[in-house]
């Protein structure tokens, strides 16, 4: 609407038609081929981050679930050899962070004499 009242006063000064659509259109704002490339490259880039960090979270909420699994493994094989280490929340999260170590830790622990 604006472009339009800008042509009409163009036209009233004595330019003709040509010249004012052009002149219009080189104030007015509009996308050209680069601007609308690279809003496109940032929308692709953006979801390719949001897409990392959710595939990032789903892998480490995987290696914490199988760390914590072959921990408790671990501690269970110990506890069936004969020694009884306890497993409570603080052994669970040894083991689902450090996964081998961790239980392996709680078992050092446990035979020095520091019951967690």
């Amino acid at each position: 609407m604006q472009g339009t009242a800008q042509r009409r006063q163009m036209l009233l000064r004595g330019h003709t038609k040509t010249e004012a659509l052009y002149r219009v259109r080189a104030i007015a704002p509009s996308m050209d081929l680069v601007s609308i490339l690279a809003a496109a490259v940032l929308i692709i880039l953006i979801l390719a981050i949001i897409i990392a960090i959710v595939r990032v979270g789903v892998r480490l909420l995987l290696y914490l679930i199988v760390n914590a699994i072959l921990g408790l493994i671990i501690l269970g094989f110990v506890n069936l050899l004969g020694l009884e280490v306890p497993i409570n929340w603080i052994t669970i999260g040894f083991s689902a962070i450090a996964g081998i170590p961790g239980a392996i830790l709680v078992i050092i622990l446990y035979v020095i004499g520091i019951i967690i």
